[in-house]
């Protein structure tokens, strides 16, 4: 293959250094071009070195000086980098291509050689190859920066990794990152989701980056725009590729639109002048700058201006994609029986519909268990406990109280600083005389908890709902109530600001003593969310559908 450089060992790439020395890239394009496929660890995958080898091709021809490597040890993608790293300084663009496995670590990304073993999340670091290395070593070119990864795939590493710290978290797939100006990372599958490795010759990303890279006068950022929608209806909208970073207003082109030539050859008979344009220039100007725009007011002024155009197809498919996209992102907001039959009704076989589906037949049994609960005759009540002698546990042991908890709530004792502990016992509202001790601040919790004492019962409570007696703590915060939730429905509790995170509880229709202690606005979401407790339980809810049980307004 002319143009292509084939290393394949370490050994290689260090006796060339040796014999002559550094090699300084003169203007013009240059890339690296991996594939990881012959893991010695775990299963091989089948696609990476067919990618890799069919996208060196593809940028051959387009005047890229190639280096194409695959199936390459920790020692040898290091070594690769390196001498790459020369290559691309004062390079006009330099692009690294990387197909195999990746992993993301404590917000980290890093790219798997074959020969890693990675049984301790602590040898990631020494085994993997991190992706801020990769970004160092494109960061010489001074046009463009493009590090292309289709390294999401299911990670089959992370199963028998031993975990030596709790608090390092392993993602699945790879963590957003934030390049500097002109450099642009492409990922296969957007942060913190997985990419399929393909049933063909190649995965699906690589596929539509084949199909379209070298379409003549095509910008980069329609490039990518092309590649994220092709990509998407292939996988059924299981993978949705992502580009992080941002260039300048300059358009950058790997494949220029072909120029006609003014000056024909003296062998060659004068070209016929072009017929008068037929609007179709003025069409396709309008498209590029439709879906540069890409809003549903863009796409339905271009099918109104051109109603006959060629495009008029492509242009309702990505209409049609954008409404479904902001209904089910509308739907899953606010997580509703009703949310989601409006969206079955728009688009009873669109992207998200099964989905959608067992999603509200998941709310419409948890309504059916809650009306046979309610339907159920109470257990007969507890027999009262034998009074205590007040000299054993009666007298107070502090001077602070409970605050902040409704009157039909109690604040939970716990045998351990965190909401899953085991209860050791509980305080009722307002009670006083509590005796505090040591103060933590835990992980995941905006307030310390702390060791208690109140009459016979002992153990950690959240300081949130502890101030000083006496009015110490200003009036008890405002409690909400739950409005706007149909009342065979809920409204969930989840771990995290997003419907992304799981349910940790369903606050019925009407529920009412919820305490609100943060609220913070998160992209794509109208309404912001909000940290809360209910019934001893503490988790993230969005504002839409709480009101304040005394001023009605919505938490803030």
């Amino acid at each position: 293959m002319q143009g292509i450089v084939l290393r394949l060992t370490a050994a290689f790439l260090a006796l060339g250094a040796l014999l002559i020395g550094p090699v300084f890239a003169a203007q013009g394009r240059v890339a690296l071009v991996i594939g990881n496929s012959a893991y010695e660890s775990v299963s091989q995958l089948p696609n990476p070195a067919n990618d890799a080898n069919a996208l060196a091709e593809a940028l051959e021809r387009l005047d890229f000086d190639i280096t194409l490597l695959n199936d390459l040890s920790g020692a040898e993608m290091r070594a690769a980098l390196q001498d790459f790293e020369l290559s691309a300084a004062g390079a006009d663009i330099a692009l690294v291509y990387y197909a195999g496995h990746g992993i993301e670590l404590n917000g980290a990304n890093f790219l798997i050689p074959i020969d890693a073993k990675l049984k301790r999340d602590t040898h990631v670091e020494d085994e993997a190859i991190s992706l801020a290395r990769v970004q160092r070593a494109v960061e010489g070119a001074s046009r463009l920066r493009l590090i292309l990864l289709d390294a999401c795939r299911d990670n089959p590493f992370i199963a028998g990794m031993q975990r030596n710290e709790a608090r390092r978290s392993i993602g699945r797939g790879l963590a957003r990152v934030e390049p500097p100006a002109q450099t642009l990372v492409a990922y296969a599958a957007k942060g913190g989701t997985t990419a399929d490795d393909g049933d063909g010759d190649h995965s699906p990303y690589a596929a539509a980056l084949l199909r379209n890279i070298e379409t003549p006068g095509l910008e980069i950022n329609f490039l990518f725009r092309i590649v994220h929608d092709e990509v998407l209806a292939e996988t059924g909208g299981r993978q949705e590729p992502f580009v992080y970073g941002s260039l300048g207003a300059t358009e950058i082109y790997l494949k220029p639109a072909a120029a006609a030539s003014t000056t024909p050859a003296e062998d060659e008979e004068a070209p016929t002048p072009p017929p008068a344009d037929d609007g179709s220039h003025l069409a396709e100007a309008d498209y590029f700058a439709a879906i540069s725009e890409n809003t549903e007011e863009a796409y339905r002024a271009y099918l109104r201006k051109h109603p006959d155009s060629p495009r008029t197809s492509q242009v309702n498919s990505l209409l049609s994609g954008l409404v479904e996209n902001d209904l089910w992102q509308t739907v899953t907001e606010e997580d509703t029986i009703a949310s989601y039959q409006r969206y079955i009704a728009a688009f009873p076989e669109g992207l998200y519909a099964e989905g959608a589906r067992t999603r509200m037949q998941r709310l419409i049994d948890l309504a059916r268990a809650r009306t046979e609960e309610a339907a159920t005759p109470a257990p007969a009540p507890a027999p009262e406990p034998l009074p205590q002698r007040s000299d054993d546990c009666g007298h107070p042991h502090g001077i602070y109280q409970v605050t902040g908890v409704s009157s039909h709530d109690v604040l939970w004792v716990r045998s351990n600083p965190d909401r899953d502990a085991p209860t050791t016992g509980s305080m009722p509202p307002g009670a006083q005389g509590v005796g505090i001790g040591n103060c933590v601040d835990v992980a995941g919790y905006r307030y310390p908890w702390c060791e208690v004492r109140y009459k016979c019962v002992s153990g950690w409570s959240y300081s949130r709902y502890l101030g000083p007696a006496g009015g110490g703590s200003a009036s008890a915060p405002e409690t909400y109530r739950v409005i706007g939730v149909a009342n065979n429905d809920v409204l969930n509790m989840r771990s995290g600001p997003s419907t992304r995170y799981g349910i940790v509880a369903e606050i019925p229709p009407n529920g009412s003593g919820i305490a609100v202690s943060a609220c913070r606005s998160v992209s794509g979401y109208s309404n912001k969310w909000c940290t809360v407790t209910w019934q001893g339980i503490s988790g993230w809810a969005s504002a839409c559908c709480l009101a304040g049980e005394q001023t009605g307004r919505k938490p803030d």
